[in-house]
């Protein structure tokens, strides 16, 4: 859905939002509980913990805002429940009113469209502008501009927007339509009681990997691929499998087909990435390759999620996941009848997954296309 934005004009987001920081809360003061705790992430809905602290918890119908973190900078989700924002985030609450879309009864804050519609103008000034080393401080953002639909008054259009997400959100619900009825039969719930404990020392070897070059480290990468800088590098990222930059060639160390394991960051510490083509190490993070045998990518992916669930909880930005300590861990596999992993299991399991994610994706595509809620 192509949108002409020529006659869109722009607002600070100042003069629409009055701006709040978000409040500091570590993991070892969190309680458990069902509030949401927001922080620097840049999937889930910023989402990355549930917490029973209540003393800075912020209202739904709001915008937060990551103004800080490897990767997450930028990010703006709406949030349509109460939640707790971390030091790393901003919190945007709407200094206008709306009608909800259907009736005359107002909200309290944002109602979901023009929240979703507004999350996504301001990221892309966030995700265009800032970064790291670049954070996106209140001053700057009170100071910056989004572009909005306007209405014959020159004020923004609410209607409008509220109509184009309503269509859009309409195609998402076609879409799940699409996909919910197919019967994919999934194995997640694995029964591991025959499962066997091996130390992940005794399988996998730390490989050679970070800057080779000759000048400063800083600098040399891009966080967009381009004609010198085609080799992805992996850093304190969440997502993306954890790719955060691209270098050149003769500048890092790079392996294939590996495994990448986030050191430290704020909310990515012990992540883990399967890595199929050539990739090397900016910082924060190091790859690993089982000793023997010589695995598939697809085993890699299923030995990933293991070592995952195993160290992600476990270990944070104040408790490094090093591999001196990461090497001592136990993980659970499926093995033989010799007590020997079973990676023939391993490479099928996955291959088949990944063929039923295939068949989802592809439903969910020509519903999309098509404009049709089965297929």
């Amino acid at each position: 859905m192509t949108i002409d934005t020529t006659s869109w004009v722009e607002f600070k987001i100042g003069d629409l939002f009055e701006l709040r920081k978000g409040t500091r809360l570590t993991k070892a003061n969190m309680i458990e509980g069902n509030i949401r705790f927001v922080s620097a992430a840049n999937a889930n809905n910023g989402v990355t913990a549930h917490i029973g602290n209540n003393d800075h918890v912020h209202s739904e119908g709001t915008i937060s805002v990551c103004y800080n973190g490897n990767g997450g900078t930028g990010k703006a989700f709406y949030q349509d429940r109460p939640y707790w924002a971390s030091d790393d985030v901003h919190v945007l609450y709407p200094r206008f009113r709306l009608q909800k879309e259907f009736g005359d009864v107002e909200w309290t804050g944002l109602n979901p469209t023009v929240g979703l519609f507004l999350a996504t103008t301001i990221e892309r000034v966030g995700r265009t502008k800032y970064g790291f080393t670049d954070k996106w401080k209140l001053e700057y953002m009170r100071e910056d501009k989004i572009k909005l639909p306007v209405d014959i008054q020159g004020e923004p259009n609410w209607t409008w927007m509220q109509q184009y997400m309503g269509e859009l959100m309409e195609r998402a619900d076609r879409g799940y339509s699409a996909v919910s009825h197919i019967d994919i039969e999934l194995e997640s719930l694995v029964n591991t009681a025959s499962w066997a404990s091996y130390q992940v020392g005794a399988l996998f070897e730390p490989l050679e990997s970070g800057y080779i070059g000759h000048e400063k480290r800083i600098g040399s990468a891009t966080t967009i691929p381009d004609a010198d800088h085609t080799i992805p590098l992996t850093c304190a990222k969440y997502g993306n499998n954890g790719i955060m930059y691209w270098g050149r060639p003769e500048d890092y160390a790079t392996q294939t087909n590996v495994i990448a394991v986030i050191r430290d960051g704020a909310i990515s510490t012990g992540k883990v990435y399967a890595q199929k083509g050539e990739v090397g190490v900016y910082s924060h993070s190091y790859l690993i390759r089982l000793k023997t045998p010589r695995a598939t990518f697809e085993i890699n992916m299923f030995l990933a999620r293991v070592l995952e669930n195993t160290i992600y909880a476990k270990y944070s930005r104040d408790n490094a996941c090093i591999w001196e300590k990461v090497k001592n861990e136990t993980i659970l596999l499926p093995h033989d009848e010799d007590g020997v992993p079973n990676w023939n299991y391993m490479d099928a399991y996955m291959r088949k997954e990944l063929e039923r994610a295939s068949v989802i994706l592809n439903c969910l595509n020509s519903a999309l296309d098509n404009n049709e809620s089965s297929c």
